[in-house]
């Protein structure tokens, strides 16, 4: 299983750098120190402002010359310091600039660390609740020992993937060749089935072992346990005994549909499922007015595609869930862009990314007054949109 260094380096990290080519990691527990240093290479260039905030932040300005004329890929800076909340510690921050034209790190309380190990390892989830319980800052080797002993034989061997979060993506969105392979025998139902209560909390109440009816029923248990997490109040009586997830499955749930959503191959899926969930549930109440899914937690949402999809679904599991809709389908999102990656150029692959580095560039000569090369270089990688 990867251990869980690797995983935020690969799964977290590095896609973040591949998003706006800059990322800039605050830590004030310097528990990614090493993690962030060693991904250094020919392409990325790593900016370590632990020794010095002024002389790192000349060589990360001079690394973003480098970014802007295609020397480097990628620029990272870790930072030992809290993220900056406000307006006024936004000033005070020498990096808060790189931040505005790039990511960050960590954003929002799926980055925390607790909520990361949960994504790496959904059979774990008693086990790291345990572990959290009791120390609420493990090494990373602590998190790596549990589960030593690799589960799951008859699933990875069938799907050709290692991880239990790979097993789940593959039991819920499978590829041509692994449907094939799901369907055509049932010896790896019973895995499946201890794999779905450990990780999710899911008992299957269909009896049938076809691969159809467990997806159906894993969809369904997982897209409404989204819808319900999302909403800023509770459910409905008449909406409350829907099988969901309990409280401890929620950064399982979460990271489940992001994954869902991120991946080109599996969002028609997720487009497709949304509006079936709800359907044979029957009439239920009307949300309240005040409503608004996705409002009770920070997601980072990555361009248009991915609010598309997954306002989309709120809105038609909303449909199913609910006797009627709330509001006109802009109340919910509905109206996000939707289109495929072909039909786009890299300005429309980067959303905000042009006004951000802007922004960034009017900041910069604000704080530094007359000429600044630093705001120079901002202003022209805008213009590269």
């Amino acid at each position: 299983m990867m251990p869980i260094e690797t995983f935020i380096q690969q799964e977290i990290l590095a896609p973040r750098m591949a998003d706006k080519g800059v990322l800039v990691v605050y830590d004030h527990e310097h528990r990614y120190h090493g993690t962030c240093t060693s991904m250094e290479s020919e392409h990325c260039r790593v900016v370590d402002a632990s020794a010095s905030s002024i002389t790192s932040r000349e060589q990360a300005t001079q690394a973003l010359v480098d970014l802007g004329q295609g020397r480097i890929e990628h620029l990272l800076v870790y930072v030992p310091a809290s993220a900056p909340v406000d307006d006024d510690a936004k000033q005070k921050d020498p990096f808060s600039p790189f931040a505005a034209c790039g990511r960050v790190f960590p954003d929002g309380d799926g980055d925390r660390f607790e909520s990361l190990c949960l994504n790496a390892k959904p059979d774990q989830v008693l086990e790291l609740r345990k572990v959290f319980d009791a120390n609420p800052n493990p090494s990373f080797a602590v998190v790596d020992a549990l589960g030593g002993g690799v589960g799951w034989p008859t699933l990875r061997a069938l799907l050709g993937v290692e991880s239990s979060r790979d097993i789940l993506l593959a039991l819920m969105a499978p590829s041509p060749a692994q449907e094939q392979a799901l369907k055509a025998g049932d010896t790896w139902v019973n895995e499946a089935r201890e794999l779905l209560k450990s990780s999710l909390m899911l008992t299957l109440r269909t009896r049938g072992r076809a691969w159809s009816s467990i997806a159906e029923e894993l969809w369904r248990y997982v897209l409404f346990s989204e819808f319900a997490f999302d909403l800023p109040y509770p459910l409905p009586d008449s909406l409350a005994d829907l099988p969901k997830a309990p409280e401890a499955g929620r950064p399982v749930v979460f990271a489940l549909c992001d994954d869902l959503r991120n991946d080109h191959r599996t969002q028609p899926v997720y487009i497709d499922r949304a509006p079936k969930a709800g359907a044979g549930v029957g009439p239920g109440p009307a949300l309240r007015r005040d409503s608004r899914p996705g409002a009770t937690r920070d997601l980072p949402i990555r361009g248009a595609q991915r609010a598309g999809a997954r306002h989309r679904g709120l809105a038609a599991r909303s449909r199913g869930w609910c006797a009627q809709r709330v509001g006109p389908p802009a109340s919910l999102g509905v109206g996000c862009a939707w289109r495929k990656p072909a039909e786009v150029g890299p300005a429309a692959r980067r959303p905000g990314t042009g006004p951000a580095l802007r922004r960034a560039g009017r900041a910069v000569a604000s704080a530094q007054p007359g000429h600044s090369p630093f705001a120079d270089v901002l202003h022209r990688l805008a213009a590269r949109g």
